[in-house]
């Protein structure tokens, strides 16, 4: 019975309800564990950026957007913006999702080739943006002495959006799905640009 009921719930009702859940639960164990409280800016935040990298699973969606969204935002500032992936598959292409949707917002990122987080030089990062909280996590445990740059992208959308603090992967959800994610990126990077 209960099988059947699970059959007759569209994939995407399922995997949003997932999400919704698993964003709670990231959500509380971050704003509470890692000081980076929703009402304050980041101390980090009190000087101009020179180096951002955006960090997601594969650098072919989020973060791919992320960086060049912010590039043309910020009309050739001098601001070194880059990004890459934790479990990239080098040189894999964006989705035709991805493009298409990147596209609506001034965002050409057809040609973007994934890179591997070891091809970032995040040592040298004043801040790193993962999208999701278990990349946060993946990040502090291999940079520790990074932890006071590292911080959630989400974490910096406007209220209510900040409350949670993963943007979810759209790949292979369809174009809705990713203009529900870029359009999530875009809100937090404009209140990025101020520092850069």
């Amino acid at each position: 019975m209960i099988r059947k009921i699970k059959e007759l719930i569209p994939n995407i009702l399922k995997r949003n309800c997932k999400g919704f859940i698993r964003n709670i639960i990231d959500s509380l164990e971050y704003y509470t564990g890692s000081g980076n409280s929703f009402f304050s800016n980041s101390p980090l935040l009190n000087k101009k950026l020179s180096r951002v990298i955006f960090v997601c699973k594969g650098n072919v969606c989020r973060s791919a957007f992320a960086e060049h969204r912010l590039k043309f935002l910020l009309h050739h500032n001098k601001v070194h913006i880059d990004s890459c992936g934790i479990d990239a598959d080098q040189g894999q292409f964006p989705p035709q999702d991805s493009v298409s949707v990147a596209a609506e917002f001034s965002c050409s990122v057809a040609e973007r080739r994934a890179k591997r987080l070891d091809e970032c030089d995040i040592e040298d990062a004043d801040l790193i943006l993962p999208m999701e909280y278990w990349q946060y996590k993946r990040l502090l445990q291999r940079y520790p002495g990074k932890k006071e740059n590292i911080i959630l992208l989400r974490r910096f959308a406007p209220f209510p959006y900040c409350l949670f603090c993963n943007i979810a992967d759209p790949y292979g959800w369809g174009e809705k799905e990713f203009r529900r994610a870029y359009r999530l990126v875009d809100q937090a990077l404009g209140r990025i640009i101020p520092w850069c």
